[in-house]
């Protein structure tokens, strides 16, 4: 079962359920190949997985029986995780849990806050890099508003966190999925204007205004988080 709890109103949520692996799925035109993982994912289900569409951050509860062979993916629920095939990476990335209770036959796990709509499906993960008991991820990024109109609020694009990772890489892609910005030791640089792509040939008007899709890796703890931010450009 899959409980869905949205920090906003979402439009439209649907869910479905897929009792297969993600390796050969019935209803996809594409494979989610389970050997394709970030690495701070090692091991995939190949047992069940769900599709869950959503527009606004959630956190879910996410639970398993025997039929879900968890004992096939960790022998510890310390180290269970919940995990998403990203649409823009076409991998497998650690979304995260913060609370697991149950034990390899039955129990749940609550994920952290993420965007369902950032990822194809999502399904359980071994997330066995970090001490048991330990949260899978230990920053939760959000959603992000960025102004650059010289009034000193919201100028550019701020990651408070990122001071505990200097080594670390921000990329920014657009609703199509173009790849816009990319910088390595992001020291938040970005205020509106592209570095890559089509858009770097106007890049003297910055971007349009919109959503975009960010990516932050943070290199020197070994995580990485995916969301939103909205571009207001003047």
């Amino acid at each position: 079962a899959l409980i869905l709890n949205s920090e906003s109103v979402n439009a439209t949520a649907k869910c479905a359920y897929f009792f297969e692996s993600p390796d050969n799925p019935s209803a996809f035109l594409q494979n989610f190949n389970t050997l394709n993982r970030s690495q701070n994912v090692f091991g995939v289900s190949t047992t069940e997985f769900w599709r869950l569409e959503g527009s606004e951050r959630s956190t879910i509860q996410i639970s398993w029986n025997a039929q879900s062979d968890i004992g096939s993916l960790v022998s510890d629920i310390d180290n269970l995780t919940l995990v998403g095939w990203s649409k823009t990476l076409n991998q497998w990335q650690n979304i995260g849990s913060n609370m697991n209770f149950g034990d390899l036959d039955s129990g749940f796990l609550t994920s952290f806050s993420f965007v369902p709509d950032a990822y194809e499906i999502i399904t359980f993960g071994d997330g066995r890099n970090l001490p048991p008991g330990e949260p899978r991820n230990a920053l939760n990024l959000d959603n992000y508003l960025v102004t650059p109109d010289g009034d000193g609020v919201n100028d550019s694009l701020v990651f408070p966190e990122l001071e505990q990772s200097p080594n670390n890489t921000v990329q920014i892609y657009d609703r199509f999925g173009l790849k816009v910005f990319e910088k390595e030791n992001y020291t938040n640089e970005f205020d509106g204007f592209a570095t890559s792509g089509s858009f770097v040939i106007n890049q003297g008007n910055g971007l349009p205004s919109g959503v975009y899709f960010y990516i932050a890796k943070l290199h020197d703890l070994g995580l990485e988080f995916q969301g939103y931010l909205y571009l207001a450009n003047q």
